[in-house]
Parts: C-alpha cells; sequence; structure tokens
C-alpha cells in the first residue's frame, strides 16, 4: 500500500504545481492613437501605473470582425522583441510577419491582442477592440481589463 500512496503523493503535487503555474499570467494594457488613413499605433502600459513599458513579443495579432460575426485575421507579428509601442503593418526586428498587414476598413470592428514572455515572469497579455466613426476617428470598443478573448475564429 505504501508503495502505492507515494507515486500518487508526486502525481498529485506534480497536477497541482502545473495548474497552479498555468493560473499564473500579467496582463498590461494598449492604448490606441491614430485614425482611419493614418498610422495605428499600439502603446504598451502597465496597468498599475498607467506608465508607458517595454514588453518582450512573442505574438501581436490583429483580426477584423465579418458581417457573419466571425473574426478573421488581418495581421500578425511572431517571434521575440523588446517594444514599448507597434505600429499596425510595421517591420521589427525579431519579429516576422505571420500574416501580413491588410488595410483596415472604417465599416469594421477590429481587435487586437498581444502575448508577452518575459524572463522571469508569468505569460503577459493585453487586448483591445477598435473601430472608426464616420469621420474617420479612432474609437475603442471595450475596457482594457477584459480578458483575452477566445480566438478560435479565423
Amino acid at each position: 500500500m505504501n508503495s502505492l500512496i507515494r507515486p500518487l503523493a508526486i502525481l498529485a503535487l506534480v497536477v497541482m504545481c502545473s495548474v497552479g503555474l498555468s493560473a499564473c499570467s500579467r496582463t498590461f494594457f494598449i492604448e490606441l492613437s491614430g485614425g482611419y488613413g493614418q498610422v495605428i499605433v499600439f502603446r504598451f502600459y502597465d496597468l498599475a501605473d498607467r506608465s508607458p513599458s517595454k514588453h518582450n513579443i512573442v505574438e501581436l495579432t490583429v483580426q477584423e470582425k465579418q458581417d457573419n460575426d466571425k473574426w478573421q485575421v488581418v495581421w500578425t507579428l511572431t517571434g521575440k522583441q523588446s517594444l514599448a509601442e507597434v505600429e499596425y503593418g510595421g517591420q521589427y526586428e525579431g519579429l516576422k510577419e505571420a500574416a501580413p498587414a491588410k488595410p483596415l476598413s472604417l465599416a469594421h470592428q477590429y481587435r487586437v491582442y498581444v502575448t508577452d514572455r518575459a524572463s522571469l515572469e508569468p505569460i503577459g497579455y493585453a487586448f483591445a477592440e477598435f473601430g472608426f466613426d464616420q469621420s474617420g476617428a479612432l474609437l475603442r470598443k471595450r475596457n482594457p481589463s477584459e480578458r483575452r478573448p477566445n480566438l478560435v475564429d479565423n
């Protein structure tokens, strides 16, 4: 019986640690600037003090909401680069365009999500939705502290 308890105890400990570690994550804030027909800039800020901050970006994806309520990727960067901001369609050392930037539309809604992976910290996420009004002014659609969306649509 003792020979069974020890492996089960080790397995239970491993499972508890795995669940605990996977639940750890950080969030940061994306400030949007620009407008339709202008450069759109995604600036990164710490949530606690709203100060500008560099993040080790490993993925940035912008998606466009389609008429059928599905989301289609319009731009993706992957790799790793420490940045305080990213311009829509920009090219950055250390990041590769996995999906080239498509032109944005005045009539559509967009979402951007960013994944940050710092060396000794939990993985970080940021998320924002935006669109444009009839004059082309940039409009934020959601509260920046909302959770990362379920990104199953393409």
